[in-house]
């Protein structure tokens, strides 16, 4: 929101930044400021770059969604989603009222700004889309850890942490290890300080299960 003009301000809806949970607001008033400004200057780039007058309207209704004010959804059509679903119970369909509708809203943010970056995606690939080319850039985007209090976790939370801890392997060895080879390749290995880091291979998260192969006789 930093950077934004007051025409876009009103435009796009927006309200101050402490009425949008998703913000935070822990930061002490010398760092906001640094901050702010800092991202008030990255959001003018990325305007420049999108060459639109207003950047990304669907990355404004994030902030909505935090406030249950999504843009473009009518309030009962909305309210309905998050706060009821129906449920078969012994072939009749019966509608359940919903405690956790704050997780549901939390949902709809997440496919927000999943279509948002989907849509980043596309719009730079047409932009750097070549037929020949040495080079690429690739952009990776995974939620979090998750862990939920308000309901049980489910599988779709487990394999989200399953693939961060992978991640997360993948790069302090791609920073820690990838060029041991190289150094003891040039004799120079014993000069160079080994790092120590912490490896989460043996965590339960990144073992992976598998099933045992069936033995033939």
């Amino acid at each position: 929101m930093a950077g934004a003009s007051p025409e876009e301000h009103q435009h796009l809806h927006l309200a101050d930044k402490t009425h949008y949970r998703y913000l935070g607001h822990r930061a002490s008033a010398g760092t906001r400021a640094i901050l702010r400004d800092d991202d008030a200057n990255r959001f003018e780039q990325l305007k420049m770059r999108l060459s639109t007058p207003l950047g990304c309207p669907s990355d404004m209704s994030l902030k909505h969604a935090s406030s249950l004010q999504p843009i473009s959804i009518q309030p009962s059509a909305l309210e309905t989603t998050l706060a009821y679903k129906m449920k078969l119970v012994k072939r009749e369909l019966c509608t359940v009222f919903l405690d956790t509708a704050s997780d549901n809203r939390d949902d709809l943010a997440k496919t927000l700004y999943s279509l948002l970056f989907a849509w980043l995606n596309e719009y730079i690939n047409q932009r750097l889309c070549r037929d020949d080319f040495d080079t690429f850039i690739g952009l990776f985007d995974l939620p979090g850890p998750q862990n939920m209090t308000s309901r049980p976790n489910s599988l779709d939370h487990f394999c989200i942490n399953l693939a961060n801890e992978h991640l997360q392997n993948f790069i302090q060895k791609c920073i820690f290890e990838s060029h041991i080879d190289e150094y003891r390749t040039e004799g120079i290995s014993r000069f160079v300080p080994s790092l120590p880091y912490f490896d989460n291979a043996d965590l339960p998260p990144s073992k992976q299960a598998r099933r045992p192969h069936p033995h033939h006789g």
